[in-house]
């Protein structure tokens, strides 16, 4: 009967008309769609299209959400992010984005849960980096206000998810001013290591070699001190420490 055939075809009305919104990018007209296209699948009973809809349901909502981080809609992801969770608990990308989204908003201890969730989930590479980020941005603000005993905790929980360059260089002059030198030493000698910034090279070898000074390592500041020596800026201060100093052979 035509009464049956209209039952028949309104939940594929549905589930299509979903579809198009969702090409069109409009994902919460197109899951209240795709939610009476399961609510009328199940009614007149049509399991396919209710399979269809349920297994569509989800790629809009993380979809959905995306498309809100993007466009700076960082309450409404978040909330898409959370709703995702309730399809796929145990994703790491989904927690990393919802960290993202957090962070965007300045919401810290919820983006730093969210990255540790991600990491815990399996995330090796994109969850450290952030959270890394986090506290080296506390470190540099730390380093920049001449607290060092907070810059060096900082800088290190940062290396500790993912190590930089910038994380080491603020390791180790924090260290430096603290007296901290086996903390010190590594960190710079990383840092030249890695740096490409021959800038303030010589002032980083400088600190090694002090560091060094320091421990009574007389063979590893000499070796460091000599690197500099033809340096105008350091020539002075670097021959009265080798030849006076620590008589360096």
């Amino acid at each position: 009967s035509a009464f049956k055939q209209c039952k028949e075809i309104l939940p594929q009305i549905h589930l299509r008309y979903g579809k198009e919104l969702a090409v069109n990018k409009n994902f919460d007209n197109a899951l209240a769609q795709l939610d009476k296209a399961i609510e009328t699948a199940k009614k007149y009973n049509n399991p396919d299209v209710e399979k269809e809809a349920n297994e569509l349901i989800p790629q809009l909502v993380m979809a959905g959400a995306d498309d809100n981080l993007n466009l700076g809609l960082f309450n409404e992801a978040i909330a898409g992010y959370n709703k995702m969770l309730t399809y796929t608990p145990n994703d790491p990308d989904v927690y990393l984005r919802l960290g993202i989204a957090q962070s965007k908003l300045n919401n810290e201890d919820a983006a730093i849960a969210a990255y540790l969730r991600a990491i815990e989930l399996g995330d090796k590479q994109d969850a450290p980096k952030m959270l890394s980020n986090i506290y080296l941005k506390k470190a540099a603000a730390a380093f920049s206000d001449k607290n060092n005993s907070e810059a060096l905790a900082m800088a290190k929980k940062a290396n500790q998810y993912y190590e930089t360059v910038q994380g080491n260089q603020i390791i180790g002059l924090s260290a430096m001013q603290l007296k901290k030198y086996d903390d010190a030493i590594p960190a710079l000698e990383a840092y030249i290591a890695q740096s490409n910034d021959s800038k303030n090279k010589n002032a980083i070898i400088y600190n090694i070699a002090a560091a060094y000074e320091a421990k009574g390592n007389i063979a590893k500041a000499c070796g460091y001190y000599k690197q500099i020596v033809s340096d105008p800026k350091f020539k002075a201060a670097v021959e009265y420490k080798i030849n006076t100093v620590l008589k360096c052979k």
